[in-house]
């Protein structure tokens, strides 16, 4: 994630804290803060959230909203 925000050219303060959305496994997705406010989240998806799409292998999945920056 670090490496994404600087390629956006992401300057400000960042914190990426454990996450406790359960569309993702538990240990293994973090979510992305500026300025205390939620901005976007990453990691692995649930096996249940995989199953429910049809899909096969895990998947990792990224939610960014660039105009709270």
């Amino acid at each position: 994630m670090d490496a994404i925000l600087q390629e956006l050219d992401v300057k400000k303060g960042i914190d990426i804290i454990p996450s406790k959305d359960g569309a993702l496994m538990p240990g293994r997705g973090a979510d992305l803060q500026a300025n205390g406010q939620l901005i976007g989240c990453f990691g692995e998806l649930h096996p249940l959230v995989i199953k429910n799409f049809g899909l096969e292998q895990p998947v990792v999945a990224l939610e960014f909203r660039w105009g709270e920056l």
